[in-house]
């Protein structure tokens, strides 16, 4: 008995909805690409929480909606909870394989930032959005993260708050701690990656004056996209051991 259904996503549902129509991409796939007929079992997400369940409705050849037949809502957890920051990269496929991987990994919050040594000063956000919808669909998360404007190191320094440490993993030092020997299991996390030329020694040092702990992701030298899944799995693990 299949006990997942195809899912698709809708930004900005009420609870209350009994008929959700599918935005016209969601209603493509579901009816060009997946070919499913009227009365197919099929669920909705908002990106919030909110899950919708019930059975596919056509009208006509290009539009389609949920007949809604159970509604479910699930909070965001309350701690351990994993912001990723991260520069700019040249490539902004890689970037976007980034926020794509995150996705799926479930952090709460993605911060795009733009440091001095970054090679790209522009942010796609729109196809971030998306390429987050993709994520959690694929991944059947119920939270979407929330995508924060691009913004410098001074700046993110304004977006913290107080249940929150700031962990700043950089090369400019050798031999610094493990993040496992730094890391505080009561606060949630906002871990800082550079770009490819890393944090200017200015920005480590403006960091580090606003409480920022220093920490090392081991001895391999990794792209930015590997720091940056490493650091957030290594911190989502040491959040689940009891």
């Amino acid at each position: 008995m299949q006990d997942t259904y195809p899912r698709f996503f809708k930004a900005d549902i009420a609870p209350s909805d009994t008929v959700i129509e599918f935005p016209e991409q969601e209603a493509q796939h579901a009816l060009k690409v997946l070919r499913l007929p009227a009365g197919s079992p099929v669920e909705v997400v908002d990106g919030k929480g909110s899950l919708f369940s019930g059975v596919l409705q056509t009208t006509g050849k290009k539009r389609c909606h949920l007949e809604v037949k159970a509604y479910t809502h699930t909070p965001r957890n309350a701690r351990g909870n994993v912001t990723l920051a991260v520069g700019l990269l040249k490539s902004n496929d890689r970037f976007q394989w980034i926020i794509e991987k995150c996705t799926e990994l479930g952090v709460s919050c993605i911060i795009p930032l733009i440091t001095s040594n970054a090679e790209r000063r522009h942010f796609n956000r729109e196809k971030a959005l998306l390429t987050m919808v993709a994520g959690i669909k694929q991944s059947r998360q119920l939270w979407m993260p929330e995508l924060k404007e691009a913004c410098s190191c001074s700046e993110i320094l304004a977006l913290m708050k107080p249940h929150q440490q700031l962990l700043l993993a950089h090369c400019r030092v050798a031999d610094l701690p493990p993040l496992a020997k730094v890391w505080e299991r009561e606060k949630d996390s906002v871990v800082l990656i550079g770009p490819e030329g890393d944090f200017t020694e200015e920005e480590v040092a403006l960091l580090k004056e606003n409480n920022a702990r220093e920490i090392s992701l081991g001895t391999q030298r990794l792209r930015t996209e590997t720091a940056a899944l490493k650091a957030v799995i290594a911190l989502q693990m040491l959040y689940e051991i009891e």
